[in-house]
């Protein structure tokens, strides 16, 4: 009994260790953060999570095509006007995709195919 009750308590470290602790120590361990010790905190995020310059770059690029009407806007409502905008396309391209490939989308028949 105390034997696999032990190979158990192994298993579960091992997965646990595999699953949550290897992922984190994998994005502290990147030369990009290793070289930016003296880095402020705001360049370290940006490090670790890349999406949110990727949605700066699409607020910026909005402001510029809304132009003086963006004026109007926060930055909040510019992330949000954006999020909505991406969901509805993303929502009608699925729909699209739907029509023309029987039901599913190119990126579900690619699965099949085992492209994805």
């Amino acid at each position: 009994m105390v034997i696999v009750i032990n190979v158990e308590i192994g298993q579960f470290k091992q997965e646990y260790t595999e699953r949550l602790i290897k992922p984190f120590v994998q994005v502290f361990n990147q030369p990009s953060l290793n070289n930016n010790k003296g880095a402020s905190i705001s360049e370290s995020l940006d490090v670790m999570f890349p999406e949110q310059k990727r949605q700066d770059r699409e607020v910026a690029k909005t402001k510029e095509i809304l132009g003086k009407l963006a004026d109007s806007f926060t930055t909040l409502q510019l992330k949000d006007i954006v999020t909505d905008i991406d969901y509805l396309v993303e929502g009608w391209l699925d729909e699209f995709e739907r029509e023309k490939f029987g039901g599913k989308t190119l990126k579900e028949l690619l699965h099949e195919k085992g492209g994805l």
